[in-house]
């Protein structure tokens, strides 16, 4: 299911319309530490709620569906560390 939030639906030249309801998704807060060897690390700082919608409750430009590259965090190792399983597809 391809859910956004209001503004990264405008950002596609895609509206939500009217009386649409949002779904709500846990998202994680990350704080990008430099350290003296100019490498960025990544420090997961909490989690937090978000608004999204559904691409059924939007309209306008076509969509062309890719695949997108996720940043390298280490969400998947937390997940492992607290026992949740990850399925990617």
């Amino acid at each position: 299911m391809d859910a956004r939030g209001y503004r990264q639906w405008q950002n596609v030249d895609r509206y939500v319309k009217k009386g649409s309801k949002a779904l709500y998704i846990i998202v994680p807060y990350f704080k990008v530490i430099q350290d003296d060897m100019e490498e960025r690390k990544y420090t997961l700082t909490g989690f937090g709620v978000k608004a999204v919608f559904r691409v059924e409750d939007t309209q306008g430009s076509y969509l062309e569906y890719e695949n997108i590259q996720l940043p390298d965090v280490p969400l998947l190792e937390r997940a492992e560390e607290w026992g949740i399983s990850i399925v990617r597809n």
